[in-house]
């Protein structure tokens, strides 16, 4: 059975281990490697913290130029050993015939966490650690910030409070909304409003039953009157900082 007390099928009475250990899959890694004239001559393995190989490729496997391989491992530490079975690692070009000195590197989508090229001898052994990933939001500045998450995953929610005015007030944001009709903007505050024009003329009347405007358009400001003040409340994604603002032949109210 398997005798790693790090992996998920540890059985503690086993007397020889059959290489049956499986692992939880924390994050993967992408090794790859370069060959040099002599691909047949590598190998590599990569042995956990109790000193069990995870995963491994012997030597006199590879035939081809390069390769790249796919790992999946659990959360800590390992030790990336490739070898090398004639003694010159990847250093192929210091022979006759060859001008090829191949390299390795051991990577995440965010960064590298192992690499080497030429010549090593017959092995050479790198330390790395991995953690699981935990997807979220991980701006302190966003509304659903997670301090338990480590990779961004693009989901974090933005707002901003405008203070509306009794009569006449001018604003705009820099909010995308998630809900971008003007209808479903002010649906906390209907109530408090009167009317909301657009730069070219158009209107949402909730009195009336008229939305001319339609979704608010990134960039714009709006005129909005209200019979009583109140807070306007927007949540959504943050506009970039270089956006764009197309200005029209006329008058233009932009943010």
């Amino acid at each position: 059975g398997c005798m790693d007390a790090a992996a998920e099928n540890y059985n503690a009475s086993a007397t020889i281990d059959d290489g049956s250990c499986s692992y939880s899959c924390d994050q993967t890694i992408s090794l790859e490697i370069v060959f040099d004239c002599w691909p047949e001559e590598t190998g590599w393995s990569i042995t956990n913290e109790t000193g069990s190989i995870v995963a491994s490729e012997n030597s006199g496997s590879y035939n081809g130029i390069s390769t790249t391989e796919s790992i999946c491992l659990s959360e800590g530490c390992y030790t990336f050993t490739i070898t090398d079975s004639y003694g010159d690692g990847l250093g192929g070009s210091q022979w006759g015939g060859c001008n090829i000195d191949g390299n390795y590197e051991i990577s995440t989508d965010s960064e590298v966490l192992v690499s080497g090229e030429g010549d090593f001898g017959f092995s050479n052994n790198h330390e790395f650690c991995v953690t699981s990933i935990v997807y979220g939001c991980t701006d302190s500045n966003a509304e659903n910030y997670n301090n338990l998450v480590n990779t961004d995953d693009g989901s974090c929610i933005y707002s901003q409070s405008i203070e509306l005015d009794n009569g006449w007030n001018l604003w705009s944001t820099y909010i995308n909304p998630s809900d971008a009709d003007m209808s479903d903007i002010f649906s906390e505050i209907n109530t408090d409003l009167t009317i909301v024009k657009d730069d070219e003329g158009n209107v949402y009347w909730p009195a009336y039953n008229l939305n001319s405007i339609g979704s608010i358009t990134i960039g714009e400001g709006y005129q909005t009157k209200m019979s009583s003040s109140n807070m306007l409340n927007l949540f959504g994604e943050l506009v970039p900082y270089n956006y764009n603002i197309s200005l029209s032949d006329g008058w233009n109210i932009i943010a």
